[in-house]
């Protein structure tokens, strides 16, 4: 099924539907409803989107529901809710592979301005985090990592300090989506610098996350995210558990990209402490291996 991805976007920042929607129910969520059934109801007209669940909304639930095997109770029960969900979470944690070459070394396969992964990578063993692991909406890395950020989120938080992961593995299309945002918002020189080009992000890899904190609201992507404590105690423990800062401050010229301290990557706990003991970055740390 190809989902609008502007659609497929909203809904991955909204963490998807939690609640029976009903008539007389409006907000977000209910639009995030009426955008998926204009896409599986060619009677169901862009006009129908108003963010309130009335008689229209509910009648072409009835026909979602009737297409798709379910009880026609024309409100989103959590039949319907559940399905819906699986759709969705279906094109934002894929589970089909891409038709592009599997990378030999993923773990530690350079992603940058030079060097863009393989036309259509789609990673294998993608998954939703699980509920032990505090999300900002719908996050989904490789089923290998999870064990260790895990670890390191419940040590964390051992330790008294709460992180949130915010961000996981995107899809080409939707880094396509976040670029051409950034480039109305930055200017096309300055996007270069802050935003990776589609099939240029390490996100599209599954191994690298974006992470926010409690002291400062769960923010994404926070410029100050280096002055709260939760990043104190990621640079000074995250590589033990297999993590580095993938665009560390002073190493622009080495990465590409401005500092990220928000922007972690899992490497392997034996290759980030070697990254982290020598101050070096992944670009570096390729080269002294060779």
């Amino acid at each position: 099924m190809n989902l609008n991805v502007l659609y497929v976007y909203d809904y991955q920042k909204s963490g998807g539907l939690k609640r029976e929607i009903k008539i007389g129910d409006k907000g977000p969520d209910v639009k995030n409803i009426q955008h998926a059934l204009s896409e599986f109801d060619k009677n169901f007209k862009n006009d129908h989107v108003t963010g309130y669940f009335g008689p229209i909304t509910s009648e072409a639930i009835s026909n979602f529901q009737k297409n798709n095997n379910l009880k026609q109770t024309g409100i989103v029960d959590y039949s319907t809710l559940n399905l819906l969900n699986k759709i969705y979470f279906n094109e934002l944690c894929p589970q089909e592979i891409g038709t592009g070459p599997i990378l030999s070394d993923e773990i530690l396969f350079l992603v940058n301005k030079k060097n863009p992964l393989p036309k259509n990578y789609i990673p294998k063993n993608l998954e939703k985090l699980p509920e032990s692991i505090k999300t900002v909406g719908l996050v989904c890395v490789k089923s290998n990592i999870i064990p260790h950020l895990e670890k390191m989120i419940l040590d964390a938080k051992k330790d008294g300090f709460e992180i949130a992961v915010t961000s996981g593995f995107r899809r080409l299309e939707i880094q396509d989506l976040i670029y051409k945002i950034w480039s109305n918002v930055l200017g096309s020189k300055r996007v270069v610098d802050e935003v990776a080009l589609p099939g240029h992000s390490e996100h599209q890899l599954g191994t690298a996350i974006d992470v926010s904190a409690k002291s400062n609201n769960f923010i994404g992507a926070d410029d100050l995210f280096y002055k709260t404590p939760e990043f104190n105690w990621l640079e000074k423990n995250a590589h033990k558990y297999g993590f580095i800062l993938s665009y560390p401050k002073d190493k622009t010229e080495i990465t590409g990209y401005i500092y990220e301290p928000w922007h972690w990557r899992f490497v392997g706990i034996e290759h980030a402490k070697n990254i982290h003991n020598k101050r070096i970055t992944l670009e570096e740390y390729l080269v002294f291996k060779k």
